[in-house]
């Protein structure tokens, strides 16, 4: 009974991302307003993971079951996200080396729109994105800084604006499609 009144604890005030082991080699697991009962081992953090990222080619994301698709184009194409899945860079302004990376601890970017910087992980806490999903989410860098992260934000950096020569987009697809 005292494992029953943990999980209902758990579930109706417990913390937003929590975990409680329960006999058996059970774990009951809150993330947001998801729950999740599994039976085995405690899953362990995510490796990181840091791919270049190549201008014109694909890169695959196992990790994040993704693929970055990544084209120069010219302006005349014109430069408006369709949706969160989809960036466009000035492509003189954008730093090189291009890496694609999961979330570390201490990342900070300055979103668009924000005079100051923001930690990735308030970021994070604000859209609700659970523990698991974090450390699988890609993060676009460059020389150092971070320019975007698909579907959750985009930095000020290397922003298309008229005295741009040509626009690079990077849009991101789930594998297999």
């Amino acid at each position: 009974m005292a494992h029953i009144e943990a999980l209902r604890e758990l579930a109706a005030t417990g913390p937003a991302q929590g975990r409680l082991a329960i006999p058996g080699g059970w774990e009951f697991r809150r993330e947001y307003d998801a729950l999740f009962l599994k039976k085995g081992k405690r899953e362990l953090q995510a490796d990181g993971y840091l791919y270049p990222l190549k201008l014109g080619e694909r890169l695959r994301i196992r990790e994040a079951n993704i693929e970055m698709i990544s084209k120069t184009l010219p302006l005349s194409v014109g430069a408006v996200a369709g949706d969160l899945t989809e960036a466009f860079f000035d492509a003189d302004a954008l730093p090189e080396p291009l890496v694609v990376r999961n979330f570390r601890r201490g990342d900070r970017f300055q979103p668009l729109g924000m005079s100051g910087h923001k930690k990735v992980k308030d970021l994070f806490v604000d859209r609700k994105i659970s523990l698991s999903e974090r450390a699988k989410l890609p993060i676009l860098i460059g020389n150092g800084q971070i320019l975007w992260i698909p579907g959750q934000g985009r930095s000020q950096v290397a922003l298309v604006t008229p005295r741009s020569r040509a626009i690079v987009r990077i849009k991101v697809v789930p594998l297999g499609t």
